[in-house]
C-alpha cells in the first residue's frame, strides 16, 4: 500500500489561521487607533504652545491681546481661520494656520473649523459671553478634540485621564483676566 504525500492545509488548520489572525488584528486596531488620537494630542497640545508663543509675542509688541472676530464676522467670512490673522500680519508672529487635527471640514451650517477656536477677553465681553467663553483668562484657544465637536462656552474639556476616547474640547488659557480695582490699591 502507497502513502500518498500531503502537499496542501486541511480546512481546520485554514479556519484556525484566519481564526488567530482576527484575535491579533481585534488586538491591534484598538491599539493604533488609541495611539493615532495620542498622537493627535500631542499635536495639538504643540500647536497650542505655538500658538500661545505668537500671543504672548503679540502681547509684547502691541500691549494687548489680537481681537478675535465676532461670530458674526465668521458667518459672513465662512471660516474661523480669520481670528488668528492679526498673528500673521503686518508682523508674522507664526508663518501658517495650524490646522486642527480633529477639526471638521463642515462642522454647522455656518462656518468651518478646521482650525482652532480662539476667543479674547474683548470681544468676548462684546458679545455678553465673557465668562463662558474665555473662562475668566485673557484668551482661549480650543480644538475640537477626540469626539469631533467644538463647543463654545461652557463646555467639557477633554483629558485623557477620563478615557482617550472621552468627550470634550482641548483647551488652553491664556492668564487669567483680572479687572482694575482701585480699592486694592488704597
Amino acid at each position: 500500500m502507497r502513502f500518498m504525500s500531503r502537499s496542501a492545509f486541511t480546512l481546520i488548520e485554514l479556519l484556525i489561521v484566519v481564526a488567530i489572525i482576527g484575535i491579533l488584528a481585534a488586538i491591534a486596531v484598538p491599539n493604533f487607533i488609541n495611539a493615532q488620537i495620542r498622537s493627535k494630542v500631542a499635536r495639538v497640545e504643540a500647536d497650542f504652545r505655538t500658538l500661545a508663543t505668537a500671543l504672548e509675542s503679540y502681547h509684547i509688541s502691541f500691549g494687548n491681546y489680537p481681537v478675535a472676530h465676532l461670530i458674526d464676522q465668521m458667518i459672513a467670512s465662512g471660516t474661523a481661520i480669520s481670528r488668528f490673522s492679526a498673528l500673521t500680519t503686518p508682523i508674522s508672529f507664526i508663518t501658517f494656520y495650524p490646522a486642527d487635527p480633529f477639526g471638521q471640514k463642515k462642522q454647522s451650517s455656518e462656518f468651518h473649523t478646521q482650525t482652532y477656536d480662539y476667543y479674547d477677553w474683548t470681544s468676548a465681553k462684546i458679545a455678553n459671553n465673557a465668562p463662558g467663553s474665555t473662562r475668566g483668562a485673557y484668551w482661549r484657544i480650543a480644538s475640537a478634540g477626540p469626539d469631533l465637536v467644538q463647543m463654545v462656552g461652557f463646555s467639557v474639556d477633554y483629558d485623557a485621564s477620563n478615557g482617550i476616547h472621552s468627550l470634550g474640547d482641548i483647551v488652553r488659557l491664556g492668564p487669567p483676566w483680572m479687572p482694575f480695582d482701585k480699592n486694592r490699591l488704597q
